[in-house]
């Protein structure tokens, strides 16, 4: 049975196993309540896969429609996710409930959240937490991040001071509790190790430029106190983070200047804020640029926390929290990649997890992560 959660479920057929299955009778079903048609119908509807080589956790088409008549205001496309291709992608997913976060994110808390989302036009999923599909706003003439590329120094302040002010929203919140949906950080945390432990030990031996000589010192420990060093961030004050803040699931508008639309909320969980700074550096600057901008970047996420009315949270622990972040990518993308999950005919996600490790088990081993668990 599918749920349609911002829908009648009893007038829309079940959810699209493909792209050619959006057709003008579904989906004129599906937007009815969504009042973005204005009273028109669709009368063509032409599905095309796009960000093929963005991501691994989803497939994106974007569906450009033609209308019977006038149709003033009507979007002329809008953008459908639907699951990944790959089935060893897919059935993680579903055992670590990602389409079922995405779907309830845009129920429950997509106008609870003060970053910007796309809006949310149809979202449903099966009771099996498998077969899902959003429709949401397209957002392709906004100027969007990159991750191979990296980040300017204006792009990242702008992504921290929209993060900080998500965080500070939710910072301790009770509200959090009731998300029994969402994982804490730390829920997988001996799950995790368990796993990283096993492709690291199958491959450590064999890591090429993936994992340079200093960084195999990191690796090893991981082997064993990756669990600890999850439970740890478990531990610290929560708020509702993104989860996969990267630049790639983050677009930049002109008008109004500042700011930044977050897409892709299928990892969001309950942690400590500075994860997600973490994260995000992993991606927005090689080592280097990291050293350079970190210290400013982690004050001005302290100092917006501060002005949004979170008492009592120093620099220091922030910063303490922000290095021991650090291992979590490092060994998670290290796993993804291993195992192939970012199989999808294109170098780039396999460069983009590439960069994950790297940059993640530098910034560890530069801040000094593992002195923080005792290795």
């Amino acid at each position: 049975m599918v749920r349609a959660i911002l829908s009648h479920p009893m007038t829309v057929p079940a959810t699209p196993a493909g792209l050619d299955e959006f057709t003008p009778a579904w989906l004129n079903d599906a937007l009815e309540d969504s009042g973005i048609l204005g009273g028109a119908r669709i009368a063509e509807a032409r599905a095309e896969l796009v960000a093929v080589d963005r991501g691994i956790g989803g497939t994106v088409a974007r569906i450009r429609l033609g209308y019977e008549g006038a149709a003033a205001g009507a979007p002329a496309s809008i953008i459908a996710k639907l699951p990944s291709a790959i089935e060893l992608t897919r059935g993680g997913g579903r055992f670590l409930r990602l389409p079922e976060r995405e779907v309830r994110f845009y129920r429950a808390l997509a106008d609870r959240v003060p970053t910007r989302t796309p809006a949310c036009y149809y979202a449903a999923i099966d009771d099996e937490g498998d077969a899902f599909v959003l429709l949401i706003e397209d957002l392709g003439a906004l100027p969007s991040g990159d991750d191979v590329q990296g980040a300017t120094r204006e792009q990242a302040e702008r992504v921290i001071d929209a993060i900080a002010t998500q965080h500070a929203a939710w910072w301790r919140s009770p509200g959090l509790g009731a998300l029994d949906w969402m994982p804490a950080i730390d829920e997988h945390a001996r799950m995790w190790q368990r796993m990283f432990a096993t492709a690291w030990r199958e491959h450590r031996d064999d890591l090429g430029d993936l994992v340079p000589p200093d960084l195999a010192p990191l690796g090893e420990a991981m082997t064993r106190h990756l669990g600890t060093a999850v439970t740890r961030l478990g531990e610290l004050p929560r708020t509702l983070l993104h989860g996969d803040l990267r630049l790639d699931n983050l677009f930049f508008p002109d008008d109004p200047p500042g700011g930044v639309v977050a897409v892709d909320w299928s990892n969001a969980s309950r942690g400590p804020g500075p994860y997600d700074v973490a994260y995000f550096m992993c991606v927005a600057f090689d080592p280097a640029g990291r050293r350079e901008h970190e210290q400013a970047l982690l004050r001005r996420y302290v100092d917006a926390l501060a002005a949004a009315g979170v008492e009592g949270v120093t620099f220091e622990e922030c910063f303490d929290t922000y290095r021991l972040s650090f291992c979590e990518p490092f060994t998670r993308m290290f796993f993804l990649l291993m195992r192939g999950h970012a199989d999808k005919g294109t170098d780039r996600p396999s460069t983009v997890l590439s960069r994950f490790v790297r940059n993640a088990g530098q910034a560890a081993v530069d801040l000094g992560a593992l002195r923080l668990i005792g290795d």
